[in-house]
């Protein structure tokens, strides 16, 4: 990364709800927040994702309805792990992982947004790992046929209807 985003705004998602951002890179990586709310105003989503310095994906943390749902991949980057808390108890994740895979998640254009940006140019997606709104996962080893969701500029904010945007500090550059 050579210049430091951070910046929060909003905008439409193409079914109608406002998605909510905020972007803020440290020495560590880029953190996400975002929530995702219906036309009625009602909150459908919380979402935390992580990058590394080098865009990689090290964290997501997220809250609907269902429950709580924590994955980050392991050292080797050959896994992902973490857990969903629900109404249940507690269900532990254990997933294969790639740097070409691609994170889908309900209610969030966020993490595909940002997972398929961090894959290196010519490379195409291997596979994808997609997060339902009941927070059950499932590997998809393609995904043909299947929406992306919003397009992204090249900070990689997602690109929606109705934007706004503004500097997370009061003394930042517009």
């Amino acid at each position: 990364m050579t210049d430091w985003l951070r910046r929060a705004g909003r905008g439409l998602l193409p079914d109608g709800r406002t998605l909510l951002w905020s972007v803020a890179d440290g020495r560590r990586g880029r953190r996400w927040r975002s929530s995702t709310i219906d036309p009625d105003g009602r909150l459908v989503l919380a979402l935390l994702y992580e990058q590394s310095a080098e865009g990689r994906f090290t964290r997501l943390e997220l809250v609907n309805a269902s429950g709580m749902l924590t994955l980050h991949p392991e050292s080797d980057g050959a896994r992902v792990d973490g857990n969903v808390v629900d109404g249940a108890g507690v269900r532990p994740i254990s997933l294969p992982w790639a740097s070409d895979f691609v994170l889908v998640v309900h209610d969030s254009p966020i993490p595909e947004i940002l997972t398929r940006r961090a894959i290196p140019t010519g490379r195409k997606v291997s596979a994808a790992l997609v997060i339902a709104g009941d927070l059950s996962i499932m590997s998809v080893s393609s995904l043909a046929g299947q929406g992306t969701g919003p397009a992204a500029d090249d900070r990689g904010v997602p690109a929606l209807a109705s934007p706004s945007e503004w500097a997370l500090e009061d003394d930042a550059p517009p």
